[in-house]
């Protein structure tokens, strides 16, 4: 039996792979490239084109106006069924690796990792529990670039159980890579025990008819630093203190393309069948953009009189933090006090009050100079230390995604070269089901 691999690579931009590969770049690309790919349109409003609603268009088969999930989070609040739990009930075996905004809802698969943001169950023995447990917090502490070296040393038996020859090559050469350009590399070891795990279930004593694998160094890399690669068409560069490469030494969307270009070279040469979808992609952002997360929330609790021992923040990607309390006097102190902090005019937060939560993003995009005078109540004060910069963002999301099907399985049922990302849901679903015998009712 050849089990099914659905590798999600976020947001990854095929035309710019085209590019390297017509230099004579990524072999295992230029395979995926001649097998054919398709579009895919997620036909949606600016605004929802964020990889964790349209991830869950892919899952659910809906679009967002059906879903509904607009927060990275949400989807345990929509117990519609996904993929793995229609092929469950059709009792296939199922696991899932890290899916974007995914609810999990299995009661027989013995592997289900959610994303790091997403507060839902997660299915694994000990060992593997530990290694996710890691690989989330390093996730969540990204911007402060910190690492908890407690998680590090839990993640060794799960890391050792599923590490090969190859793997620990390649986990030395991103290490000794890292450490002179931590930014570039560090995101792709992440995707590196991802696709480690991946060979590990597939190759191993489980008998799997589908396994979906996400991983999103892509969309990282491209959203900061494509001002500083080769295929950058605009006039725009990073400044220094911002570029991981400076000198230019290296151009970081190759390095990304070279280690998906080894995962995909690998898995094609693997007993499977492969699918590989991007969900959406990006193109160059027309102006200078920054972001940044709030890092000490307590100093602004203290301003607003709130007091951090009165609420709890959890932090989301990027720039978006959901504030809750068991007190609903300080939800509404908040949901006031906040869009009080202003820099030249223009709020620093936008607040969607949720009645029990608030769910909060930095809208603030100016230059890192402008967080020391930030006016609120009529005083100013030097914010500076309550943020972190996270990125000058170099890329905007745009609604075509790609699709890819290297050995042509599903030819025959596209009808186009490019079709809804909705219509991918049912496609994946048919195919699994006719593979496997499986009546679809």
């Amino acid at each position: 039996m050849k089990a099914i691999v659905h590798l999600e690579l976020n947001e990854l931009n095929f035309n710019y792979i085209k590019e390297y590969v017509a230099s004579g770049k990524l072999p295992g690309f230029k395979k995926i490239l001649e097998g054919g790919f398709y579009t895919t349109r997620a036909d949606e409003e600016y605004k929802n084109l964020e990889p964790w609603i349209q991830w869950p268009t892919v899952y659910r088969g809906q679009s967002f106006d059906k879903h509904g999930i607009f927060r990275l989070g949400d989807a345990v609040y929509n117990q519609a069924p996904q993929l793995w739990d229609k092929m469950e009930q059709k009792g296939l075996a199922v696991e899932a690796l890290f899916p974007m905004n995914a609810v999990n809802s299995l009661a027989k698969s013995n592997l289900f990792l959610p994303d790091p943001w997403t507060n839902t169950t997660v299915l694994a023995p000990t060992h593997l529990r530990w290694l996710y447990d890691f690989v989330r917090a390093s996730v969540l502490n990204n911007s402060k670039g910190s690492i908890s070296v407690w998680a590090a040393i839990k993640a060794l038996p799960g890391i050792v159980s599923i590490g090969d020859i190859k793997f620990w090559k390649s986990t030395l050469t991103l290490f000794r890579a890292s450490l002179k350009y931590p930014r570039v590399y560090r995101p792709i070891v992440l995707d590196l025990i991802v696709f480690q795990l991946l060979k590990s279930r597939v190759n191993g004593r489980h008998k799997l008819h589908y396994i979906s694998a996400f991983m999103n160094a892509g969309a990282h890399l491209q959203h900061h630093y494509y001002f500083d690669s080769a295929v950058n068409t605009t006039n725009f560069t990073n400044p220094k203190w911002y570029s991981p490469v400076p000198n230019k030494e290296i151009d970081p969307l190759f390095e990304l393309y070279s280690f998906y270009d080894s995962v995909v070279d690998q898995l094609i040469s693997m007993d499977i069948e492969l699918f590989i979808t991007t969900g959406l992609s990006q193109k160059p952002n027309q102006t200078v953009y920054h972001q940044y997360r709030a890092v000490d929330f307590d100093s602004i609790a203290k301003l607003c009189k709130a007091g951090m021992e009165n609420i709890l923040v959890k932090y989301r990607m990027s720039r978006d933090f959901e504030i809750t309390s068991t007190k609903e006097e300080y939800i509404s102190l908040l949901k006031n006090e906040l869009v009080e902090f202003k820099i030249d005019g223009e709020g620093v937060f936008t607040v969607d009050d949720r009645e029990h939560s608030l769910f909060c993003k930095v809208s603030y995009n100016g230059e890192p100079e402008g967080l020391s005078n930030v006016a609120y109540r009529g005083d100013f004060y030097d914010l500076t230390d309550s943020f972190v910069h996270v990125s000058i963002e170099n890329q905007i999301h745009t609604d075509i995604g790609y699709f890819a099907d290297p050995e042509g399985i599903l030819d025959e049922k596209i009808k186009s070269n490019s079709f809804a990302l909705e219509d991918l849901h049912n496609l994946l679903l048919n195919h699994v089901y006719e593979k496997n015998s499986v009546q679809n009712v």
